[in-house]
């Protein structure tokens, strides 16, 4: 019988927190009600910041840090390639990868979530003097916006990266999806293989290694997004947004429909916003062979927002 309740193994997270600890990547604990959040980070602590959110099923190390055999070590690690001209931390959301889980985990909703983040942006403002540029992928860029609405003031410019709002079609679709039954579930090499869905937009190397790596950090993870998303959508309002706002689109996302983005994109408020669609790439633009691109936009948004020198 599974255990849902099953967490990654302590000797293992030892082992991946020492790997990355040699690559320059730090992790660092802030304290969160009854337990604690991890925040992976590696660059520099002065200049522009970025913070990142992972998605609603594998935390941060294997979304956003994938060691591949024989690959330079940051060729597919978001945050080494960001850590080269920016101050890049990745926040494990309670009960995932490095994060405990919290008592009240059966009873959570996004605002949990966006509390979260909040802690999150108070201790990097706090060790580095500057407001973060909030990227969030999947089930964390509907937790950037809902926090970028809320408290914009904390944030330099936020990036929505392959979310759902609520759209165009969106919720109906969403909504008429299997619900979950219990407050975690368990993960499987189908699920985790998911997101590698266009053929020739990724190598087969990334897409076992990523499996491999994120069962093993996540064998079971919460399903409040999952339940949030199926029964409360929409999430977050971006008519409330007005920090810079970057919003990114895989071309060839699955997850994310290309008109419930067009939506959103032209319902935000800010008045500085861009819109970029990525060629050749599927939901995890992260793993695709369009992975630089996304480094590009996301280094040169995070630097104009930290300079201050962005048009509308």
């Amino acid at each position: 019988m599974h255990d849902l309740s099953q967490r990654a193994d302590s000797h293992y997270l030892t082992k991946v927190e020492q790997q990355m600890r040699n690559l320059g990547i730090q992790r660092y604990e802030i304290p969160w009600r009854d337990t604690t959040l991890s925040l992976l980070q590696s660059g520099s602590m002065t200049g522009p910041q970025v913070l990142c959110l992972h998605g609603v099923t594998y935390s941060s190390a294997s979304v956003f840090h994938l060691s591949i055999s024989g690959a330079a070590a940051d060729e597919y690690s978001l945050l080494l390639k960001l850590s080269q001209s920016l101050g890049c931390w990745c926040l494990d959301f309670s009960g995932y990868g490095f994060s405990p889980t919290s008592t009240s985990s059966f009873k959570e909703t996004i605002d949990d979530y966006v509390e979260q983040v909040g802690e999150a942006v108070r201790y990097l403002r706090q060790l580095t003097g500057h407001k973060p540029v909030l990227i969030g992928w999947s089930w964390g860029g509907q937790v950037a916006s809902r926090y970028a609405g809320r408290h914009g003031e904390n944030l330099s410019g936020l990036v929505y990266w392959g979310a759902l709002w609520g759209g165009t079609g969106q919720v109906d679709f969403v909504k008429s999806l299997p619900k979950p039954t219990s407050p975690r579930r368990i993960n499987t090499q189908q699920h985790a293989g998911a997101d590698f869905k266009t053929p020739h937009t990724f190598e087969s190397e990334v897409k076992n290694r990523f499996i491999d790596f994120a069962l093993r950090l996540d064998p079971t993870s919460p399903t409040t997004g999952l339940t949030e998303s199926l029964y409360n959508m929409p999430l977050h309002s971006p008519e409330e947004i007005n920090v810079p706002t970057l919003v990114i689109h895989g071309e060839h996302d699955f997850v994310a429909q290309s008109n419930d983005i067009s939506d959103y994109f032209a319902a935000l408020a800010c008045p500085i916003k861009q819109y970029r669609i990525i060629a050749h790439a599927d939901h995890n633009v992260q793993y695709s062979h369009a992975r630089q691109t996304l480094v590009n936009e996301l280094k040169s948004f995070s630097q104009q927002c930290f300079q201050h020198k962005l048009d509308v």
